[in-house]
């Protein structure tokens, strides 16, 4: 069996990337192939953020490592937040099947950790969106921040990525039952417990250590203000390893009580030799941890616990057998476990210790743990519906299907509707450009406009505009919320038409048909490379010419000439990138001159020859394909899209609740939002 490990590194180096270390070990010692893909959230932090919901790169490093290592099946760990879960997409292209351990729950809220300023904060988990975390401010402590997260990890939620895993792994009862109780929809067995293990201690238990022992990350959540404190008020000897955020206070600690010390950093060849030589380990977790590892190699050494009474700890140690509890949060509580500890009898602490090791061999073993996790492995690439990648053919990009040969008569009829302040054709995509060869076939002169949320918004605040695109032959839903909203509004499900999927089927059906085609607009760069493109993957096309006109307005005689050169190739498909509103302006302008149907396609040569990336089809699907290039170019996008955006979901929410009180059905005439001269907005493009 080949299994592919996926772990987003942490900058602080915890539990949860030393469990990935071991059990990749764990699982080359039990003879598998491991290969590992790691991603770092250090450098271009702005780029990873804005692509939380769906990173590029990570996207593509997926690809390219499944296809190379080609697993059975793929095991995920961390994904936050370079990773991005647009690695579930890239398992689920290359058909593969995987599972993935919830190390945390940030799947339910954006802390990741259900804590917030020093105390739990579980709000988010039966909230429909967790408004109340975003107020808070619990990721990093902005609202900003928070928000964004929260948008991102409730979309995969919304479009049921997360119910796309295999099995989700969880360590503990308490941690399933959590998961459960959200509003997540999980398959019934897709949550399976596995907790963590950890290598034999090969330190003996010190027979007569009287000093208490810390080990982990310094930080707040894992109660470390609340040792200090505690031990601040004791006699008793600590002994505090690790790093993270409060280390400079536990630093000062040290100087200022003789009985505090900080012991750094502890080599991964040394923990089990620092555990074994404390009388017991301190562990004042104040929120729901896991299953912390450093639980885990305290036992292995034989080492009892003394932890606070809350999730995994409290499933995990028994008072009186290997440990005892607190009350989470209290120093009081603490300093009266310890001191009730310390004085008991060296019988009774060697019991203790006993038990605590038997509780090792009995639950978190690595023979154990190698069993259950191939267990799960197994069950998962026998019944998964998905065929493993060595038995099926990666596959590349596929474009829309179409029949060339049936007659426009037998699709859907196209017809117009007026969304908002542009009427916008219906029909099926394969209607789309059957409708459009045929024209071209027959020699018919008009103009095409491919509309998105851009487009009908700059028609709503300019009525000039409206009048532009109002006077098109065709105007194709492009954008996904023009098809939700016709759907919405009309009761109509209507197929998007995009000009990036337009675009290479009309080539190639104009290839087939003998249609002559002429580009018109991009740089001459862009021109180079299409004319390039086109004579390696479509041969047969006839190209009738291609130019770049001047980035400026044309002056009559240059419009002319253009007009003479596009009749005289003979062309009967134009497309004409020139940029929303331009080329709509110049296409109305010239229509009635040109003998060809001109295609307003804006940026989708770029995406034709591979110059651009297009956003992922679930992107597309969800309406976000906005929002992918806004990752792409933000300086440029932001402020359009903060205003279009808007400005659309206004008028459609308007409009809806319109219908909504009027109980009839959506005509366009008494819901129409008509076009503002007194509003003016300014668009940067």
């Amino acid at each position: 069996m080949k299994v592919l490990q996926v772990h987003c590194t942490y900058r602080y180096q915890g539990g949860e990337d030393s469990v990935v270390s071991n059990e990749r070990e764990l699982l080359r010692q039990s003879g598998i192939e491991v290969d590992e893909l790691t991603f770092s959230n250090g450098g271009r932090l702005f780029q990873k953020l804005v692509q939380v919901a769906f990173n590029l790169r990570a996207y593509r490093k997926t690809l390219k490592k499944i296809r190379s290592f080609r697993p059975d099946i793929v095991h995920i760990h961390n994904l936050h937040f370079a990773a991005s879960p647009s690695v579930i997409f890239a398992i689920r292209k290359c058909g593969v099947p995987f599972v993935q351990t919830l190390h945390n729950y940030r799947m339910l809220c954006p802390s990741g950790v259900l804590f917030h300023q020093g105390k739990l904060f579980l709000h988010s988990i039966n909230q429909g969106f967790p408004y109340s975390a975003v107020m808070a401010g619990v990721y990093r402590n902005s609202r900003v921040l928070t928000g964004w997260l929260a948008f991102s990890t409730k979309i995969h939620q919304w479009m049921g990525t997360w119910e796309k895993a295999d099995r989700y792994i969880v360590l503990t009862e308490h941690a399933k039952q959590i998961f459960l109780s959200s509003g997540i929809k999980f398959r019934a067995g897709q949550l399976t417990i596995k907790p963590n293990f950890a290598t034999p201690s090969l330190s003996p238990k010190a027979a007569t250590s009287e000093h208490f022992v810390f080990m982990g990350r310094l930080s707040e959540e894992k109660g470390i203000a609340l040792l200090l404190k505690a031990f601040a008020g004791l006699p008793h000897r600590i002994r505090i390893a690790g790093d993270g955020p409060l280390r400079d206070e536990v630093i000062a600690y040290s100087r200022q009580y003789p009985n505090i010390e900080y012991a750094g950093v502890i080599e991964k060849n040394s923990v089990s030799d620092f555990l074994s030589a404390g009388t017991a380990l301190i562990f004042p977790s104040t929120w729901y941890e896991g299953m912390p590892m450093v639980l885990l190699e305290a036992f292995a050494a034989g080492l009892p616990i003394i932890a606070s009474r809350l999730g995994a700890m409290e499933e995990m140690i028994k008072p009186g057998h290997n440990g005892e509890h607190f009350t989470p949060g209290d120093a009081s509580s603490l300093q009266a476990a310890v001191n009730q500890y310390h004085v008991l009898p060296h019988t009774v602490k060697q019991e203790y210790s006993r038990k605590a090791l038997a509780t090792y061999r009995e639950l978190y073993t690595p023979e154990d743990n190698a069993a259950q996790l191939l267990s799960i492995y197994h069950d998962v690439t026998r019944h998964s519906p998905i065929p493993s990648v060595s038995r099926k053919n990666l596959p590349s990009r596929v474009s829309k299907q179409f029949n060339l040969s049936s007659p426009i008569s037998q699709q859907q009829s196209m017809n117009r509707l007026f969304v908002f302040s542009i009427p916008v054709t219906t029909g099926t995509y394969q209607g789309f450009v059957q409708k459009l060869t045929r024209d071209a076939s027959l020699g018919k002169s008009y103009y095409t406009c491919i509309a998105n949320v851009h487009m009908l918004i700059e028609a709503y605040l300019r009525p000039s505009f409206a009048e532009v695109v109002k006077r098109a032959g065709m105007i194709s839903p492009d954008g996904r919320p023009l098809t939700w909203a016709i759907r919405m509004l009309f009761g109509i499900k209507q197929e998007r038409v995009a000009g990036m999927d337009l675009l290479p089927d009309l080539l190639s059906a104009a290839a087939v048909k003998s249609i002559p085609v002429y580009f018109y607009g991009g740089d001459s760069l862009l021109i180079e490379k299409t004319s390039a493109y086109l004579q390696k993957n479509l041969p047969n096309l006839i190209v009738a010419g291609m130019e770049s006109p001047p980035f400026r307005p044309l002056l009559p005689n240059e419009e002319a000439a253009a007009v003479d050169r596009i009749n005289a190739s003979g062309a009967a498909l134009v497309f004409v990138s020139l940029g929303c509103p331009k080329q709509e302006k110049w296409m109305a302008a010239v229509s009635p001159k040109v003998n060809a149907i001109l295609i307003g396609i804006g940026g989708a040569l770029p995406v034709l020859i591979g110059d651009h990336h297009r956003a992922p089809k679930w992107l597309q699907n969800a309406g976000l394909e906005w929002l992918f290039r806004l990752s792409q170019e933000p300086a440029r996008l932001f402020r359009r899209y903060a205003v279009t955006n808007s400005i659309f979901l206004y008028l459609f929410i308007k409009a809806w609740l319109q219908l909504k009180i009027s109980f009839e059905p959506y005509s366009g005439n008494h819901l129409i939002v008509e076009p503002r001269d007194n509003l003016t907005v300014t668009l940067q493009r």
